[in-house]
């Protein structure tokens, strides 16, 4: 996408006829990012507060051309594969566009909700239930809902402690059929990806700041791979291409998955135990036929101990509180 409004496509496959190809929408512009919702439809952000949706086909098909109408620059969005699509803006609006309801190519939101204060939208997902879940800069998840008057309704906004910054949503369901919501964002200058309510993390990698360009994915069906390229510029003017990846990355794991697709994923098989972060825990040495037990120290200045059955963790006891927090725990045979 150009400043000037044009859109090109260019074809990575070598036995291709045609190399690439431009189009554009001349009253639109310029260009502020590209999306593809699946192999054969694509959503094109303006500056200027609009949002068309083309159908890739012979020739690029505008089939819905959505205006904010707010001052907002349009950032991120969610599709429900239904008839609901929704966009965030760089003002903490979240609207929402009832498209099946139209027949109008050009259509403006049903509502419009003043979700995350004047900070970055950054990220839009819907959950099977219909909870329309979102991320931004003001270090917030926010969770509304279409009402039955077509508005949207506010229902809960909770802050991610010390986060400068929250940049992506997943959602991924358990075994159980549980969905959970995964969050990606930035503590300083580190990229972490974490699950909010359970407290767990999964990946933190230095990024050297939010306001360099980089790419992130994930792919938690398969031992959570993970790959990220971050760019650098240098004081000659030439940049670097910093690239971070999981031992276990590969062309199969990192996929892309379509985004109506649930991911299955296992990865947390207990419970939350301790309000803040766990600084080291150690396994109880067995003796005969005795239960496995965890021993955990943390930062809630706690120390607990945990009896590992049937596949998850059961609290055993909790022993007498500290005064400071716990960095290190430690086991021992001696009788």
């Amino acid at each position: 996408g150009t400043t000037e409004g044009w859109l090109v496509v260019a074809s990575l496959d070598s036995s291709c006829d045609v190399a690439s190809h431009a189009f554009r929408c001349p009253s639109y512009r310029p260009v502020q990012s590209i999306s593809w919702i699946d192999d054969d439809n694509v959503v094109v952000f303006y500056a200027r507060g609009s949002v068309i949706w083309f159908r890739m086909e012979n020739f690029p098909l505008p089939l819905h051309i959505m205006t904010l109408g707010t001052p907002g620059i349009p950032l991120s969005f969610a599709y429900d594969y239904k008839q609901s699509f929704y966009i965030g803006d760089s003002r903490g609006n979240l609207a929402y566009f009832d498209i099946g309801q139209s027949e109008r190519n050009e259509i403006t939101p049903t509502s419009v909700l003043k979700a995350h204060a004047k900070e970055h939208v950054t990220a839009v997902t819907v959950m099977q239930s219909g909870i329309i879940v979102s991320v931004g800069n003001d270090g917030c998840m926010h969770q509304s809902k279409v009402a039955n008057n077509g508005q949207l309704q506010r229902l809960v906004s909770i802050p991610v402690p010390a986060t400068t910054g929250l940049k992506h949503i997943w959602n991924v369901t358990q075994s159980s059929g549980q969905e959970d919501v995964i969050l990606g964002g930035f503590y300083g200058n580190d990229y972490v990806v974490m699950d909010n309510i359970n407290g767990y993390e999964f990946v933190r990698i230095p990024t050297g700041g939010r306001q360099k360009r980089q790419d992130f994915h994930i792919g938690f069906s398969n031992g959570c791979s993970h790959a990220m390229a971050i760019c650098t510029g240098q004081k000659d003017g030439s940049n670097i291409i910093e690239f971070h990846s999981s031992h276990s990355f590969d062309e199969t794991s990192m996929l892309p998955i379509p985004r109506h697709q649930m991911i299955n994923t296992t990865y947390n098989i207990g419970h939350s135990y301790h309000a803040e972060t766990i600084n080291d825990v150690a396994w109880v040495k067995k003796c005969g036929g005795e239960p496995t037990y965890l021993l955990s120290g943390s930062n809630d200045c706690s120390v607990k101990l945990m009896e590992f059955r049937n596949g998850t963790f059961a609290s055993a006891k909790e022993l007498p509180p500290h005064e400071s927090c716990v960095r290190a725990v430690c086991t021992s045979s001696h009788p």
